[in-house]
């Protein structure tokens, strides 16, 4: 098992719940930070942004991960 994200540098800790949801639930959820949704094949652009909340969704559309940057 990994250790959980640091999600302090976004303020995403609130969101933490939302890992294993749909991610129709993102958009009934009121996120006042700038947001990226990953989804497969979703090219990601460097460097990061450390205030970015991060979603990434998984082939059958669950959010699975978090994460700042």
């Amino acid at each position: 098992m990994s250790a959980p994200e640091d999600l302090s540098a976004c303020a995403a800790e609130p969101y933490r719940g939302l890992v294993g949801q749909n991610e129709d639930r993102l958009e009934t959820t009121l996120i006042l930070a700038p947001v990226r949704v990953i989804r497969p094949g979703t090219v990601v652009n460097w460097p990061p942004l450390t205030s970015r909340i991060n979603f990434e969704i998984s082939e059958d559309g669950q959010v699975t991960r978090i994460f700042c940057g």
